[in-house]
């Protein structure tokens, strides 16, 4: 009867949680951030020898991550030890069921409290990036020129509180100084793309406009685009994956030089293969320098910078409505009503103050809302 009793709490707990946890799971994951943060100590305590500071500070606050993923695993772990105690203890006939069920319940109050940092943790990593906010008029030509203007400068408002530095790639203004669209870049340490996520995609508004002289709302329409700024992606060449090299005979400049001897240089590296196994090759070719060991340079250096190019587009396939280009105005994510003082976003059921948000730059309530509905 007890095991019976004991298993159907278990479901209902696992039911609430949406999660099973796994002892075995938690340990792996506890002994992989840990021999993670042994190797990131080691390699720091070899660039103090160095004496190379930038890559220091840059290992530094991988390891501070690394060790937050370390204390979340080890509490979860020691927590779950605690109930499966609790399980053996109740078997033994030396806790009541009542008990055991009061102290399994505080025990997975505290998990929930320690996966939800877990959550936040991961959210911080996957957005981790700097990144270009990039806002275009679109629909109601006047009007939506005079909202791409006013929304941007509710935006630097916000970076100014959150500490994001922004730097104006350009801006390309229309007849009556509003701005038709424009690119900017946005830095602070990890969270520039973090913090401003949510606000990629359309954005519809609902007011009466300077240039409207009967008064009427007008409808119109924005786009938002934040495109994460993927850097210091590691391309090593590996050698196992040359297929072929070779040098060969040029044409074109250095005259006769590059008829009579083998100065220019090509390469065939294998990139991945496909569900045949047929390798899928890149073909690199230099011939533009008078000497071979310049041209084979310099095909090096081309192999590496295609990789580059591949590992980045790899990388934001994740993100590929980011890029996307078709539109729709249905899909708008939020509505800017001023007639009423409100904003509604399609992602979260609750109404936010226009003016306490769009004027008094609190965006990161909208996020913290759309965190806890969706995440």
């Amino acid at each position: 009867m007890i095991n019976s009793n004991l298993e159907k709490y278990n479901k209902i707990i696992e039911k609430e949680m949406g999660i099973k946890l796994n002892y075995w799971t938690i340990i792996e994951k506890f002994l992989e951030y840990s021999k993670k943060l042994e190797k990131i100590n080691k390699k720091i305590e070899k660039l103090y020898e160095k004496e190379n500071f930038k890559l220091i500070q840059k290992e530094i606050k991988e390891r501070n991550k690394i060790e937050q993923f370390v204390s979340i695993y080890k509490t979860i772990k020691e927590l779950v030890e605690e109930i499966n105690l609790f399980k053996e203890m109740l078997e033994k006939w030396e806790i009541s069921i009542e008990e055991y069920k009061k102290e399994i319940q505080i025990n997975w109050e505290k998990i929930k409290k320690q996966l939800n940092k877990l959550k936040e943790l991961k959210l911080n990593l996957w957005y981790s990036w700097d990144c270009y906010l990039i806002i275009e008029w679109w629909e109601w030509w006047e009007e939506s020129c005079l909202f791409v203007k006013d929304l941007f400068e509710s935006y630097k408002k916000y970076f100014e509180k959150v500490w994001i530095k922004y730097e104006i790639n350009y801006i390309l203004e229309s007849d009556f100084w509003w701005y038709k669209n424009l690119k900017v870049r946005l830095y602070w340490v990890d969270d520039a793309y973090k913090l401003m996520y949510f606000e990629n995609w359309i954005h519809q508004v609902m007011r009466v406009p300077k240039t409207e002289k009967r008064w009427r709302i007008h409808t119109s329409v924005v786009k938002v685009k934040v495109l994460p700024i993927i850097e210091n992606v590691n391309i090593e060449i590996d050698p196992k994956n040359i297929i072929e090299e070779w040098a060969s005979r040029a044409w074109g400049k250095w005259g006769q030089n590059v008829n009579k001897r083998e100065t220019a240089y090509h390469i065939i590296y294998k990139i991945w293969e496909d569900e045949k196994w047929n390798p899928i090759k890149l073909v690199i070719d230099a011939r533009e320098e008078r000497y071979q060991w310049r041209n084979k340079e310099i095909a090096y250096q081309r192999l590496k910078e295609k990789l580059f190019q591949i590992e980045q587009e790899k990388r934001l396939s994740k993100y590929k409505e980011l890029t996307k280009s078709s539109w729709n105005r249905s899909d708008k994510i939020r509505t800017y009503q001023f007639q009423n003082n409100l904003i509604s976003d399609t992602r979260c059921s609750k109404k936010f103050s226009l003016e306490k948000i769009f004027e008094n730059w609190l965006y990161e309530e909208i996020h913290n809302e759309i965190i806890k509905e969706n995440f």
